[in-house]
């Protein structure tokens, strides 16, 4: 539905995350991506990064701006990537 990449917000001059909807043809593709940046923003939780910011970019593509958070996929994880922490340690803090 849309992919997150990591971006400069010069105003605070900080690294955030900024997911795009992939699928800018399809209203509900569109919907379904405005319903999950405003459903995870109203969400507190120490596990669920912040969403700064819900807009459109200047050639109007849909996104939102989220905290930035260090660490590998859940794609990885489960490759058995080297770099990955173990999936015990991760189903325990889960």
């Amino acid at each position: 539905m849309g992919q997150v990449h990591a971006a400069r917000d010069p105003e605070l001059d900080r690294v955030a995350a900024v997911k795009v909807v992939l699928r800018t043809d399809d209203p509900e593709a569109l919907r379904k991506f405005v319903r999950e940046a405003r459903l995870t923003g109203s969400l507190e939780h120490p596990g669920i990064p912040p969403v700064h910011e819900l807009g459109r970019s200047m050639g109007g593509h849909p996104y939102y701006a989220m905290k930035r958070v260090e660490g590998c996929d859940l794609a990885a994880i489960l490759a058995g990537d080297a770099d990955a922490p173990e999936l015990p340690r991760l189903l325990a803090i889960f």
